[in-house]
Order: C-alpha cells, then structure tokens, then sequence
C-alpha cells in the first residue's frame, strides 16, 4: 500500500493561488488584476439567513408588450436572427438589440436579413438591422452585467488577453460601422490569456452580475480552467477604483466545516478506490478476504471519529454559523445517512467483497459530499448556474449549475446589502439543469427558460444535451417555483435552444434560440415569446414535472459506462478465465480480445500503457470519435475486465472541480508510467496531473510547468530516470527533460548536437532504448510528409544526433504505403532489438526500426483485418515479462498478441 499522505505535498496551496489571483507563470504578474478596495472586507454578519429575504416593490400594473397567449412559449419566427453565439441582449427605449460578434447562416436561407446588432420591435413583431457594428468576441460569462446604460462583459482578444469591459448601451445602437466609441472603459486584464499553458487566462460560464447596492460587478462562479480545483471562488469588480477583489461570503465556522465535510468525502472515496483496486486484481477468494481485512477495513474504520466529530459539528450549527434552519436540518439528516451507511460498511466489508459493496460504500462518501452542500455558506463551485437579477428587489437568485460528475437543483438568493446568501429548500422546483436562461421579470419575479443536463449515451465530444424546453417561474415573495410552459410540438422544442433571453416589460420575455442538429451547419434559428400570468398557472403541472429541495442527478444516472459501479458489478468471471485464453492464444497473431461483460467506452486519440505492478493497461484519451469524459479506463489483465476509479466527469477544457485534469480531446503519447513512483504523469494545460494506476484516481497536481501544452506537440515517454517529455509549436514551447516525482518537478535534461524537431499533427513520438540507454525519437517532415528520419538522445553523454536510416528514402518516398508519416504509437522490444509500431504497415505486415542495424523493416506480423486495427486511435505497449502485446483502438475494439519473439522475423524495406 502506498503511503497517499506523503504525496498530498504534491498539490499547490489553493487558497495561496486564490489570494495570489493567478497560479500562472511569472510573465503573468503585471496581468495580475488589483486585491485594494473595501468590497468584502466587512466582518462576516454571523446573524441566521433564516429570515434573510429581499426587498421587493409591488409589480407594477403595466401590460404586457405583447399580445401573445399567456403562459405560453409562442414561436414569433424562423430563420431571421442567424445561429447566435455568446451574445448580448437587452431592452432599450421599448427594443430587444441583439449584439453578437458572428452570425453563422447555418442552414438557414441565405436571404435572411441579419447582421450582428438586430433590433426587435415588440410593436411589428418583428427584428430589423441596425447599422453599427460589434466585432469583439465575448468570452467567459452565461450572462453579462447590465448597469444602468451599460453592460459589463468578458471579452477575448483571440491569442492576447481576456478583458473585463465596458459596453455603452446606447453607443452601441447609435454608432456606425466602425466606429467603437461604444467601448468605454477597460478593467484591468484578468489574465494573459492563451488557449494552451496560461492557467488563469479564461474563465467559463461564470456570471456577472451588476451589485446595485454597492455599484460593483460581481463575478459570480464559473470554471478557470488552469486553478487546481477550477475554481477561484466568487470575486468583485470596483468600477470606481478599477480593482477586483475576492468576496467570499458566509462565517469562518459555516466555511471550514464546508472543507472539512468535503475533504472526508474523499477520504471515503479514496478507500473505496483502493477496495476496488483489490476487487478487480483477480485475486483469489481467500487473498482478497485477506487484504480487505487487513488494508481495507482498518483504513475504513479509521474514519469511523472524523465522522462522528462532523456529526457533532453539523448537529450543534445555529447561533454564530450564520446558517438557517432548515440548512442545517438538511445538512443533519444528509451526515447521519452518511454515518450510519459507514457503520453498516463495516459489517459489510466483514463478509465477501461485492461489486455492490462498492457502490454502497461509495454512496457513503457521496453523503458527506451532500452534507457539506446542505450547510455551505455560499454557492459551492459550479459553471454555468442560472442568475436572475430582479429589478425590483434587492437581490438576485441563483439556481443549478453542474460540477461536470453530477448538476444540481438547489436555489439561493442573495442580498445586495447584506452581501449574504440564503440556501432555499422549496417544495417543488425545476429539474437540475445547467445554461439556462434566467430573467428577472417584475414584483420579485424571475423566469427560468431551457437548459441542458447531461446526455443519456456517449457521443463524441457531446457530453451534454439539452433538456425539453420549459419555462418556470420562481417567486422570491414566496420563494416558490412554478411550471409555466412547455414546447409541446417536436418540431419546436428541436428549435429552441436558448441563447438569449431579454425582459420585455410588464410580464413578457422574448428569447432567441438554436437548434435542429447539434452541428451548427445545420441549425436554424428561432425567436420565442411569453406573456406570464401568475394568476393562471397549473398547480397540478408544477407537483408532476419538479424535483424535490437539493435534488443533483449523477452522470452515473445518465450513462452506466460513466459509473463506477456498472463495471462493479458486472458478472465476476471464473478466475484465471482470461488469462488462459491469453496463453492459448496463437503466437505472433494480433488477435480481437473477447467482449467484457461491461464493455469499455468507446475511447479514441490516445495512447495504450502497460501498468506492470499493478497487471493491467490504461487508456485515458477523448477525441473527435469517442467518449469525452476524463476517466482513465483500466483492462485488468487477470479478468479481462474493465474498471474506471470514478465518476466520469466532462465540464470543460482545463481542470475539474475535483482537481481533475480534462480529457476532451486527443491525448497520444501525452501521459506516460513513471516507474520510479509507479505513477502516471500527464502535462496538461493547466500545469502537469499525477495519476496513481493503483487507485485509479487523479491524486496530485503540479502547477508549475516550464512549457505549456499543445494537444499535438506535448510526448512523452517512460525511462528509468522517470517521465521524459519532448514539447515544440508554437503554444507548447521547446523543452526537453523529465519528471522528478521527488521534487515534485520538471528539470530539462542537458543536451548536446541536434535534437529531432516537432511535428505537429499525428505525427511524432519517442521511445526508450533499454539496451543503449537512450531515447529514440521519430518526427516526420510535415504532415503527411514522413520523412523517415530517427534521432537518439544519449542519457550519459547528453549528446543528440540523426541516425540517418539506411534505407529512409523507402519511409520518405514511397507511394505504395500509406500512414508512414504516423511515427507515434511506437514500443521498444528489448528481445528484437527492434521498436515496432502500430500505425504503419507495408503489404500489411507490421513496420518496424531494426535499431542495431540503423534501417526500416517490415516484419512477418500480420494486421488484423478489423478496420480499426491499426488505425491512428490505436497505440501499443509490451508485457515484456509475459511476451504479451497489446493493443486499445477506438470503438472499444482491442487486441492482444502472445509474442514468440524467436519466430519473429524482420525484412528491410
């Protein structure tokens, strides 16, 4: 068992990088966005929310705008404001202006009047061009801020800076094309921004909302992709003084037992994962009783007083924590599931192991995680949570959002005043959803229109679908929600994903929305409109569709192969099965391996790593063609069965609100075994991600990388001096050395001569050259141009050189073959002198490096005919001490081949 609290030093101090705004590099410090300013140093109010409500003036008897159907989504048009992205949309002199930075046409016909700022006239019904122009690119938020005749929103200068600005309203309706006196006032910049390697340089799906109390921007959630847990908490903007600075809201007592709750959770889940390391070994009955009693048990119940003492801390809240009632009743009630569920997990653990212990012990860490939600202070991290500022009240309220492993239902209001927020538990409320349109309306209302929830199958880079479009109304007077409206007709709901809303007045809301096909070559656009009337809506629809307080729904509930426990509790094969067909295997025939009980996901753009403490291959990889989630998949080589350590998590390119790296594209050759420590080091953009194999979970993180990341220009590769990465392009940056697991570091290794240039494109990747001790490195020319070059770094001397390859010209001309430009997926077999590789093939025998004689061979292995068989999603790796190689491609298809290395044969090509 490996010692987890020595490597805990691993990961930056987060509350340092939130103080210090960016994590980033020391280029970034004059980026830094100003702390100075009053706004959130007050001491913490510790008086209960229990009856903290806002202030709301009566509703105001004006009429609605339109003459449309009450409490009805009413279509107004098709095909006229073009596909939309990141907008801004607001109401003026008695208009909706929709400014966008692009329109895509889409399918839409091509003699569509658009352009992008577009005014609606509620009196026609209908939108007209409007002669300026908006050229920037909006970045970052769901919602901008809307001050009085202005709007606060990111924007992103493509490669530069991600800035707060200033948007004069009525500057930007009057103005001509060209002209961008609209733009005022720029904030400091919130970061150096580049796609790859600035961890601060984005955030996304956050919220801005004007603080008219205090005349500030609040920055509202959301994810930044480069901090350790993805979030930098909740932040203020000061116009006036031109400074941020961070405003985290509740009692020191209500936010340390938030972090402590959570922290034990993952204890918790950390047991369980190293239960399910011993579950999926393929151990013998009697080995597996012996080291659940002696590992998993003892580490169990030591949890047994951590608990307890939360119990206590949960059950004697009031008074000073600053928490209401029924908080603290929901967060009591979510901690004695949670202990009495550890109890019982006891005497579970006591008996057999079960793929359905697991799940039950997982469901105990999931409790506490659901306790610390119950009694947090404030809105615990999320991205794309639903604001509603209401104009005639003192407040706004907030609602869902995801934490990419589950989205959320839970409502909070806040108070402008007080700067304090409530947690709400209503009776009914809408389901939990993420990217919804929330407008506040008028007498305390707000309007909650579309969103998205998690896919119900796995689809290439589409975690996330959208929800039956609905519109529900909450009552801050009342602090009740209510169903409003559906899109009853296919053909409409198909229409509308929600990509603006604006309050019209009176009770109405107009809305501008997508859809049709989830490629936007293929949408159209629509405009909707609703008229409320309280008055008359149906009670018996909002007890049918709502959810209960506090409801999250799980990507475990949406698609088993995201849960842990679907490959859990698969059908346990009798022991030894798959191994004896290994062994039977014919030699030097790459073979299909057998279909698991619980096939894997179908994962692709990655490469294949042989785990050799632990018997089994890893696969972590997203792409184009494949399952987008961030789960590394294991094979167990004893079982032939398939494992994931968590719940799959996709939320957006950078790190998770678990600490998490994302997968959400490809990953080849950019995550390597480091045998030193037996863990997987893997750069990413935010700073390099530490994988333990044995517990199947991402277990530290290193911020400080001294290159950034480019999803095609980052290899790496495993040596007995650790992980050695070779990085070029022009977002990655030059580097050469390796991981010093110790140090917790990357040191560059010294290099003399001429190191192989980088490719980008599928193009490149290196190898370790145990009989010479050096790395062996392949770069084609360009993409699709070979080249046929090889290079050796020596670890001694330090000394780099091109080998020349005798025969390269064969590699660098030929037109009979084709992929001999896909160098990348490469294994060195030690027996053969020989490094093979699985993505290029002549007359369909397996090409390889004859690496004492310095040429190109073809060897007298087969390919499989499979048409996923050595495609460009496959990798390789060798069992070396089992003469065993293996194959994982996309599709879930995998293959296998028991090596006799003596029948090998090998002929220059």
């Amino acid at each position: 068992m490996r010692n987890l609290s020595s490597r805990r030093l691993f990961f930056f101090p987060v509350a340092a990088c939130l103080l210090a705004v960016a994590c980033g590099s020391p280029e970034d410090d004059t980026t830094k966005p100003s702390t100075s300013g009053d706004a959130g140093t007050e001491p913490p109010d510790t008086t209960p929310v229990d009856n903290l409500a806002l202030t709301c003036k009566p509703a105001p008897g004006s009429s609605s705008p339109l003459d449309i159907p009450a409490n009805t989504l009413t279509k107004i048009d098709v095909d006229t404001t073009g596909i939309r992205g990141n907008s801004l949309m607001f109401l003026r002199e008695g208009k909706v202006v929709l400014a966008s930075p692009a329109v895509d046409v889409g399918a839409e016909p091509a003699g569509a009047a658009r352009s992008a700022v577009m005014t609606f006239d509620p009196a026609t019904k209908a939108w007209s061009t409007t002669p300026t122009m908006f050229g920037v690119s909006l970045s970052g938020a769901l919602q901008p801020a809307f001050a009085p005749d202005a709007a606060y929103a990111f924007t992103k200068v493509y490669g530069t800076s991600t800035l707060l600005e200033k948007v004069d309203l009525a500057a930007l309706t009057s103005t001509a094309v060209g002209d961008e006196s609209w733009k005022t006032d720029v904030s400091p910049t919130w970061a150096a921004f580049r796609d790859y390697g600035n961890p601060f340089g984005t955030i996304d799906q956050t919220n801005l909302v004007w603080d008219s109390a205090h005349e500030a921007v609040l920055m509202l959630g959301g994810q930044a992709p480069g901090a350790a847990k993805a979030t930098l908490g909740n932040w203020t903007f000061d116009p006036k003084a031109n400074t941020w600075q961070a405003s985290p809201s509740g009692t020191d007592i209500a936010r340390a037992l938030f972090t402590d709750l959570e922290t034990t959770s993952n204890k918790l889940r950390l047991v369980v994962a190293r239960a399910r390391a011993a579950w999926h070994r393929g151990l013998s009955a009697s080995d597996l009783a012996a080291r659940v009693q002696t590992d998993i048990v003892p580490a169990w119940q030591g949890l047994d007083a951590e608990l307890k003492q939360l119990q206590n801390r949960v059950a004697g809240l009031g008074g000073m924590s600053g928490l209401d009632e029924q908080s603290i009743a929901m967060g009591k009630t979510k901690i004695d599931a949670a202990v009495a569920g550890h109890v019982a997990g006891v005497e579970k653990l006591g008996g057999a192991l079960a793929g359905e212990t697991l799940t039950e012990l997982d469901r105990v860490a999931a409790a506490v995680r659901e306790a610390a939600w119950a009694v947090a202070p404030e809105p615990p991290p999320r991205m794309g949570a639903s604001v509603a500022v209401l104009p005639d009240c003192s407040g706004l309220v907030l609602f869902g959002g995801t934490h990419g492993d589950f989205v959320t239902a839970d409502t909070w209001l806040y108070d402008f005043a007080s700067r304090r927020y409530r947690q709400l538990w209503p009776e009914h409320s809408p389901s939990p959803r993420h990217g919804a349109r929330f407008l506040g309306m008028t007498g305390g209302r707000a309007l909650l229109v579309g969103g998205n929830t998690f896919r119900k199958k796995i689809d290439a880079q589409m975690p996330d679908e959208k929800l039956p479009t609905e519109a529900w109304l909450f009552d801050a007077t009342t602090m009740k929600w209510s169903f409003v409206a559906g899109v009853p007709a296919e053909e409409e709901a198909a229409l509308m994903r929600v990509v603006g809303a604006a309050h019209l007045g009176g009770d109405a809301m107009l809305a501008v929305a997508n859809g049709g096909s989830e490629y936007v070559s293929l949408q159209r656009s629509s405009t909707w409109a609703l008229r409320l009337d309280p008055n008359t809506l149906d009670a018996s629809a909002t007890a049918a569709k709502a959810v209960g307080p506090g409801t999250s729904y799980s990507r475990t509930e949406a698609t088993p192969g995201w849960s842990p426990a679907w490959y859990d509790e698969a059908p346990r094969d009798p022991e030894g099965t798959f191994g004896a067909w290994v062994d039977a295997l014919p030699e030097n025939v790459w073979t299909a391996l057998p279909t698991a009980p619980r096939p894997n996901t179908s994962r692709s753009w990655g490469s294949t790593i042989f785990d050799e403490k632990n018997h089994q291959i890893l696969h972590w990889t997203g792409g184009h063609q494949s399952d987008p989630t961030n789960a590394v998949q294991h094979l167990h080589l004893e079982t032939g069965r398939y494992s994931i350590g968590h719940v799959a998590e996709a939320l957006g390119i950078g790190n998770t609100f678990n600490g998490r790296p994302d997968c959400n594209n490809h990953t080849y050759n950019a995550v390597a075994l480091d045998p030193v420590s037996g863990l997987l080091i893997a750069p990413h953009r935010a700073g390099t991600h530490v994988y333990d194999p044995a517990l199947g979970d991402w277990v530290d993180f290193v911020p400080t990388q001294p290159f950034g990341y480019d999803l095609y220009a980052v290899k790496t590769a495993s040596t007995p001096v650790g992980v050695v990465a070779w990085t070029g392009g022009p977002t990655a940056g030059g580097f050469f050395g390796k991981f010093v697991a110790d140090k917790h570091a990357w040191e560059p290794l010294p290099v003399t001569g001429e190191l192989a240039p980088m490719v980008g494109g599928d193009e490149g990747g290196m190898v370790y050259d145990s009989k010479r001790n050096r790395m062996l490195m392949f770069s084609a020319q360009g993409y699709d141009d070979p080249g046929g070059q090889v290079w050796a770094y020596d670890f001694a001397s330090g000394a780099a050189a091109a080998l020349d390859p005798t025969n390269r010209a064969f590699i660098d001309d030929s037109t009979g073959a084709s992929g001999l430009n896909r160098v990348r997926e490469t294994v060195y077999i030690e027996a053969l002198d020989l490094v093979l590789f699985v993505q290029m093939w002549v007359d369909n025998q397996q090409v390889g490096y004859d690496v004492a004689n310095n040429r190109w061979v073809k060897t007298n292995i087969a390919r499989h005919p499979n048409q996923q068989f050595g495609s460009v999603d496959c990798g390789i790796a060798i069992d070396a001490t089992r003469s065993r190689l293996y194959s994982l491609c996309n599709y879930a298809e995998n293959f296998a081949l028991r090596a006799a290395f003596g029948n090998i044969t090998t002929t220059p090509l």
